[in-house]
């Protein structure tokens, strides 16, 4: 089910060129509805991690014909990164704007994975510096 946007528009929101930035309520729309659209891969109460979410670049000629008068402004999109750690899966969506409706929602082929996440560093320092202190204390108990 689309996952319309239901923040009225006003002059923090509405946009005024195609290219503007998603606001902060078309991102948290997309969110629901990528997430919402992603409980057919998931189990249960599984963690579901936003690689990014961003504007999805109308095409060049339906841009450059509403930048020339000649054509209503080009539908609006998102793009999204989403990431199942414990599967170890990711998927690149495309969602509607206004609507909600998520567009496409693909697989990343095996072997590719997404950017490291500021998440991910910490996780993997912590988990080298626990690995070193072991080491340290195997060394010390010897």
């Amino acid at each position: 089910m689309p996952h319309a946007i239901s923040e009225a528009p006003s002059a923090a929101t509405s946009t005024a060129h195609p290219l503007d930035d998603l606001s902060t309520a078309e991102i948290a729309a997309v969110a629901a509805a990528v997430r919402a659209a992603i409980t057919v891969h998931t189990i249960g109460n599984e963690e579901v991690r936003f690689n990014y979410i961003t504007l999805a670049e109308p095409e060049k000629k339906a841009l450059l014909a509403f930048g020339a008068g000649s054509a209503p402004p080009p539908p609006r999109a998102a793009e999204v990164l989403v990431s199942l750690p414990a599967k170890g899966a990711s998927f690149k969506a495309f969602v509607a704007l206004p609507s909600g409706a998520v567009t496409s929602m693909e697989p990343i082929p095996d072997g590719c994975q997404p950017l490291f996440s500021p998440d991910d560093c910490d996780m993997a320092v912590g988990t080298s510096q626990y690995r070193s202190i072991k080491c340290a204390i195997q060394v010390l108990v010897r």
